[in-house]
């Protein structure tokens, strides 16, 4: 059955060569191990045809004792090297309980083009050689030495279990939780008995919840307080959580276990995005703005001396969250997130130097420790290892996908995490009218978003109602999803002043766009720009589009202003000052924006120096500027706020907005604003149980 297999052919736009087992897209060249490269070649000669597990086991494992997990992690290979999906897939699809199927198009080549030979000229050797050919040989050999085979792969697989039994071991999944709240940030104690977590009710504080796993019902720690990221103490008797008290102060409040009467408490400057508990000494790392940029650093509280110490001093326009410590406790791990899409993971030993761990995500759902050298890291594509050297690699026999608050117990060998069910929609706030809410899009799917076009005829918005992010576009009663507009990330909505034209920022196998739609051609264009990411912000003219790009060194970052001309794709650096978020005004006399290091907002009228505007509000991605006032939206102890300031003063008015998403742009209207609410449907604490 394998015969007649293509040993050149595209899939979208990446090129394959299986000759040499390489693959490569643009400048990204990858080599795949043989065995992936000979199970790819396969499906892509039966390309929309369902092959059967048992079918490739024969073909590539003929006479062989292997486990269920070689063709998983064979998958799992040609999944990480197309950044795929496999619960959105754009190219291999899981079809349950029988196989594989190749699902995106793929065009058989005779042999690879000049351009393409020139492009590979320069490999080294070891890309140049025909492994699979040599694999094919040896498999022919084994045919004729099974029994040596068989106690061979017997043996390797003995020692192979032994040497990494973590992520072979199956697992089982149980769910913890049944109730009504959303619940969050489950961590369980050190003994692996009970576990505290964040049960969230609508109309209520953030509450703070022990239960011991034997038992159906939890206690409540605290009272009035809204809490988050709860910890054990190292012997379980105490716990502590990040504390918003109703008094609008932050703090760290410790409780007895036993109890459940509030011990001490720590005052905080600033909320916290984390907290952990070192695992022998008396010392609690969490997360505090680094004054005067606001952006978070790592901060060490010493309990016995009182006294706090910064561990991280985090780069200006970088934050630094949600710290872990190692089980030996000579160590932690901390995000550093430089942009919305770019999340990184960084390890630190306790005199504060510190090392990038992994390149950047679009998202990390959650980190936690395995073992003193390996993280277990939870991504929008699973559960994977990851070492403090670099190297990932998919953990368990068991997909579990979206888990949340990723907890690991290294010795009860269970995870904890929790699994959240979200919808969005569009809505139009119309503060005319106390205020009344109107609905832009209505589904069961996940839309997001929406921005609507200057002369109201028109709205464009994001949604997964293909079973992909993609944009979609309606116009009167026509709704109409665009063609080509599948990307992993889609962000950044905006209208041109006639409104022929809109733009969204695009994300896709870690490289930024700009999109661009014409209405009256129903076409669009996309403008790649680089690895660097980008952040939209509008059109000056008809034919110009504005944004931002990311610059970085070790020291600083900021964000270069710039512009495209949209039908000669002429790029011009605009500004030299830092630029992070931006707004045009609606005359477009004006740009107003902030910059990434403090986090001021500023004026610029194209010409002079930008001026500094007094303005009393933290802003980030949630706002957006009529010719009057900046609006923007804001969690205020734990309700969403819809808070809008007058340009020439810092009186602020607040109204409460129901579950508006800061993470998606708002947008000024005549008379309102355009915005995506959130609804937390369920969220649940579940265990993984190795067995």
């Amino acid at each position: 059955m394998t015969d007649n297999l293509p040993d050149y052919f595209s899939i979208n736009a990446w090129k394959i060569d299986c000759q040499r087992n390489l693959a490569w897209l643009g400048d990204e060249k990858v080599l795949v191990e043989p065995k992936a490269m000979m199970v790819l070649q396969y499906l892509a000669s039966r390309p929309g045809e369902t092959v059967s597990r048992q079918v490739l086991f024969e073909e590539f494992w003929p006479k062989q004792v292997v486990t269920e997990d070689a063709l998983n992690r064979v998958m799992s290979s040609l999944r990480r090297l197309f950044k795929d999906n496999a619960s959105n897939p754009e190219y291999i699809a899981t079809i349950r309980k029988v196989g594989y199927k190749l699902v995106a198009d793929v065009t058989v080549l005779n042999a690879l083009t000049t351009e393409q030979q020139a492009t590979l000229q320069n490999e080294p050797a070891l890309i140049q050689a025909t492994v699979a050919n040599e694999e094919r040989q040896i498999i022919g050999v084994m045919r004729w030495l099974a029994y040596l085979v068989i106690a061979s792969v017997f043996i390797f697989g003995w020692r192979y279990l032994q040497h990494d039994k973590q992520q072979l071991a199956p697992a089982n999944i149980q769910r913890l939780t049944h109730d009504k709240a959303i619940n969050i940030m489950p961590t369980q104690s050190h003994q692996g008995d009970s576990f505290v977590y964040i049960a969230a009710e609508q109309g209520a504080v953030d509450q703070l919840m022990l239960r011991e796993k034997t038992q159906t019902f939890p206690k409540r720690l605290g009272s009035t307080s809204s809490y988050s990221y709860p910890v054990f103490s190292p012997n379980d008797k105490r716990i502590a959580a990040i504390a918003q008290q109703p008094n609008q102060q932050f703090a760290i409040e410790i409780f007895t276990a036993d109890n459940r009467q509030s011990q001490s408490v720590i005052p905080l400057e600033a909320v916290s995005h984390g907290l952990s508990w070192h695992p022998t000494a008396n010392m609690l790392a969490y997360s505090q703005p680094t004054s005067p940029n606001g952006n978070h650093s790592i901060q060490l509280w010493d309990q016995d001396k009182h006294q706090a110490t910064t561990l991280t001093e985090a780069i200006p326009g970088a934050h630094d969250t949600k710290p872990i410590f190692s089980p030996s406790g000579d160590r932690l791990v901390f995000q550093r997130q430089i942009a919305f899409k770019e999340h990184a993971i960084f390890s630190s030993d306790l005199a504060g130097n510190s090392h990038k761990v992994s390149h950047y995500f679009s998202d990390i759902l959650g980190v936690s420790w395995l073992n003193d050298e390996q993280l277990l890291v939870s991504l929008n594509k699973g559960l994977f290892t990851l070492s403090l050297s670099g190297e990932i690699a998919p953990w368990s026999s068991t997909e579990v996908v979206g888990a949340q608050d990723i907890d690991h117990h290294p010795q009860q060998a269970s995870s904890l995490f929790s699994k959240r069910t979200r919808r969005h929609q569009n809505l139009i706030y119309d503060f005319t009218s106390q205020p009344s809410r109107f609905a832009l899009t209505r589904s069961d799917a996940d839309d997001y978003a929406a921005n609507i076009s200057p002369d109201t005829k028109h709205f464009a918005f994001v949604s997964d109602r293909s079973g992909q992010k993609s944009l979609w576009f309606r116009s009167s009663d026509q709704l109409t999803r665009i063609e080509g507009s599948e990307f992993s990330e889609i962000f950044d909505i905006s209208w041109s002043a006639d409104s022929s034209h809109f733009s969204a920022v695009v994300k896709d196998q870690g490289r930024y766009g700009l999109l661009i739609y014409a209405v009256a051609s129903a076409k669009h264009q996309l403008h790649w720009q680089s690895t660097r990411a980008i952040n939209g912000i509008g059109w000056k003219t008809a034919q110009t589009l504005l944004y931002s790009e990311l610059n970085r060194d070790n020291k600083q970052i900021n964000w270069q202003l710039k512009s495209l001309d949209i039908a000669s794709s002429d790029i011009i650096n605009m500004a030299k000052f830092d630029v992070f978020q931006a707004r045009l005004t609606p005359n477009k006399d004006k740009l107003l924006f902030i910059d990434a290091n403090t986090r001021d907002l500023w004026s610029w009228d194209w010409h002079s120096t930008p001026q500094k505007l007094n303005s009393a509000s933290r802003l980030d991605r949630n706002w957006d500027v009529n010719q009057q006032q900046i609006l923007w939206i804001e969690q205020i102890s734990g309700k969403t706020q819809l808070m809008r300031s007058n340009l020439d003063s810092a009186m602020i008015t607040a109204e409460h907005a129901e579950a508006l998403s800061s993470l998606y742009r708002p947008q000024a209207t005549l008379h309102g604003l355009a915005a995506t609410e959130v609804k937390q449907l369920q969220a649940d604490i579940w265990q993984i149980n190795q067995l």
